[in-house]
This record gives structure tokens, sequence and C-alpha cells, in this order.
């Protein structure tokens, strides 16, 4: 199974995808202090910590583009800025 655009708009029903193209075969990393270039971060919600905290470490490790909720609108143009993909989420409760 390939975890590609595809199958996130499969597995995720109210998501966006900005920028016009996602990568062909995508890695992901839920650990920005682990992040390899060209990867990308996926921002999830923890009970300890909110990995929204850290696009920016993310960004300067090499991220090729994010997953992040919905709630960080405030977020996106900056990550837009640097020509990243950015899947957003509509987090459900």
């Amino acid at each position: 199974m390939r975890f590609d655009e595809h199958f996130l708009r499969g597995a995720l029903s109210e998501l966006t995808i900005l920028q016009p193209s996602f990568p062909e075969d995508p890695r992901f990393s839920l650990d920005s202090r682990t992040l390899k270039e060209g990867e990308i971060f996926v921002a999830l919600v923890g009970v300890q910590s909110d990995g929204h905290q850290f696009l920016a470490q993310a960004l300067e490790r090499g991220a090729a583009g994010f997953i992040i909720a919905d709630a960080h609108r405030d977020k996106f143009q900056a990550l837009l800025l640097e020509g990243a993909t950015i899947v957003v989420v509509k987090r459900s409760r």
C-alpha cells in the first residue's frame, strides 16, 4: 500500500492540500528532531506536546511538507511562502 495523495484522500474525509503538487513517493516524520530532508512532517497533538509548536524546526531541517490541523491556519501562510506542501486536516473530536 502506498501512503500517497490518493491514500490520504480516501483515509481522511476532510482534508485540503495547499500547493499544486504532492510528492510522488512521500516519506513522513512524526518528530522534528529526527526529520530528514524531504520528509513530510506530521504535526500530531499529544498529551504532553503539540507538534504544531515544531513547524519552524521541521522547516529548518528541510521538511518538504506538513500535515497540520485546520485550527492552525495562522501558520499556513508562512509555510506556503516557503513552498512547502501543506495538508490541512479538520480535527475531529
